[in-house]
């Protein structure tokens, strides 16, 4: 006795479906097409979403990082005066300190503007008075540097600083003379602590 198998001889519809079909009616083959057409561009644009959304949040998520990693090296002592008395109250004056602990932050610029600023800046003549003091918990390569100095960073701009100083008011006194000087790009500069 032979086991056949008939199933592949049947159709999937009886012939009574299709009679009762109108003859203009389209067939259920070509909108389930359509349907899938329709199914996997929805899939598609929902796939891209969801990755933009994530990028997006990975993006965020490291911009909090690294701001969160600038607030917790850096003090700024010119927020509140309430701020300023907390810092410096919480360690003894030394009678001979050897590393500043503030610094003047410029900005940003591109590398032929931080050159010509630092000269503009050093020829300033309180600047210029001012001898350059080592900074706190920062390995210096430059032992002469001018007191406006500049530090590279990725790709063509330069950070410009002036400093570093012992004490809170002879930064702000600089301060107040580098904005004084008239020299453009010195309205954002700002002043820090160094932790």
């Amino acid at each position: 006795m032979q086991n056949i198998d008939f199933s592949r001889k049947i159709q999937r519809s009886s012939p009574f479906e299709k009679a009762r079909q109108p003859a203009g009616t389209p067939t259920v083959q070509a909108q389930t097409g359509e349907l899938k057409s329709r199914n996997r561009s929805f899939v598609l644009v929902l796939a891209l979403l969801i990755c933009t959304f994530t990028g997006g949040l990975m993006a965020g998520i490291q911009l909090g990082q690294l701001r969160q990693m600038d607030e917790n090296l850096v003090r700024y002592p010119d927020k509140a005066p309430a701020e300023a008395a907390t810092f410096s109250n919480t360690s003894a004056p030394q009678a001979n300190p050897t590393e500043g602990r503030y610094l003047i932050k410029v900005g940003v610029f591109p590398e032929q503007s931080a050159g010509l600023l630092t000269t503009r800046l050093n020829n300033v003549p309180e600047i210029a008075r001012t001898k350059p003091v080592k900074c706190k918990n920062v390995r210096e390569s430059v032992a002469g540097r001018y007191a406006a100095f500049r530090v590279a960073r990725e790709g063509d701009s330069q950070d410009v600083f002036i400093g570093c100083f012992f004490s809170l008011d002879k930064a702000r006194d600089i301060l107040d003379a580098a904005r004084a000087s008239g020299i453009p790009g010195i309205s954002s500069a700002k002043l820090y602590e160094i932790d």
